[in-house]
């Protein structure tokens, strides 16, 4: 659990402190906005790289 915690505190601490609005009340949404942004990146820099490369092919 220590490892875990290690690894992701330092990006759930930036999320924090550049949108504060991700801490309401006792709710720590920033998991759920390093997860969508991870997930947005996957979906659109990933296809948009494959397609770079599959023009350049």
């Amino acid at each position: 659990m220590r490892f875990f915690r290690s690894v992701t505190e330092p990006v759930f601490g930036w999320v924090r402190r550049r949108l504060p609005f991700s801490v309401v009340g006792m709710l720590d949404l920033s998991p759920m906005f390093v997860l969508l942004t991870l997930w947005f990146l996957r979906i659109f820099l990933v296809k948009s790289l494959m397609d770079l490369a599959f023009r350049l092919r």
